[in-house]
């Protein structure tokens, strides 16, 4: 086991980022794709964080922009977009659009079955920067093999 602290990169466009534990280092660099990488696997690891209205705009108003950027995460050996909510509410129309929950959901099922990227619902912010640190330090280990 290595000594030396994982080192999450976390895109200076990213407006409120997540706060991680003592046990990483966060650096503050611009990436090309996705919100949050590990430093010297950006080309091959990212996360893309959206709270749930961000999600729903962004997948029914700035639906052009965000495909470009799920083409540059399906060519990544790990790509993934982390809410910060859980499906249910979606599901139920809880969010500030005229956007049918039906029509959200169909968008998840191409972001997963079209360009591979996983979505995964977790529950709220703190539980969401929690699973991205595990998974993030997780993947710095096995991509350093």
């Amino acid at each position: 086991m290595s000594l030396e602290l994982p080192r999450i990169v976390v895109d200076t466009r990213e407006q409120d980022p997540w706060r991680f534990s003592a046990g990483v280092l966060v650096l503050r660099e611009k990436l090309e794709t996705a919100d949050y990488s590990v430093k010297g696997f950006e080309d091959e690891i990212g996360i893309e964080r959206k709270t749930r209205e961000d999600l729903v705009n962004t997948l029914i108003h700035s639906r052009d922009r965000f495909t470009e950027e799920l083409r540059r995460m399906e060519r990544l050996a790990y790509a993934a977009v982390f809410v910060e909510s859980d499906l249910a509410p979606i599901l139920r129309g809880e969010f500030y659009s005229a956007a049918k929950p039906k029509a959200v959901v169909a968008s998840l099922a191409s972001i997963m079955a079209d360009f591979g990227v996983m979505v995964v619902f977790c529950g709220n912010r703190a539980m969401a920067a929690a699973m991205a640190e595990d998974v993030l330090c997780r993947l710095a280990e096995k991509f350093k093999r």
